[in-house]
């Protein structure tokens, strides 16, 4: 059992020093896709970067996509609430309704248009 913890510890070192060394490489490149890496990262099971790397993400619909792909619907609705923008919360608003099982987002969603709509 401590062989696995040190195991995940080191293999979570080595995600998190590869998320800033794509960060470093790539900050000043424009028109970086950081959810496209995010979604290679979920593809080959390295979740952690993809969190990382859709932290940085700054388009909201690519921020919202990827959101979606790896089932993080909380942040996919944060992210439409937050950009205030009308076709991005519409496309979330349906994904979210279409999905029976997700009653209670569909409720956190309405609120987080409430909330950002002051």
């Amino acid at each position: 059992n401590g062989l696995e913890n040190s195991s995940n510890n080191f293999s979570s070192s080595i995600e998190e020093n590869t998320a800033t060394a794509i960060r470093s490489r790539l900050d000043n490149c424009i028109g970086i896709s950081y959810a496209r890496i995010g979604w290679i990262a979920f593809k080959n099971n390295w979740k952690k970067t993809c969190y990382m790397m859709l932290e940085l993400e700054t388009v909201s619909i690519r921020k919202v996509l990827l959101s979606i792909a790896i089932g993080d619907l909380d942040c996919a609705m944060d992210t439409a609430a937050k950009s205030r923008e009308g076709s991005l919360i519409f496309f979330v608003l349906m994904y979210v309704w279409e999905l029976d099982n997700h009653k209670s987002q569909k409720e956190a969603f309405y609120d987080l248009i409430r909330q950002h709509s002051e």
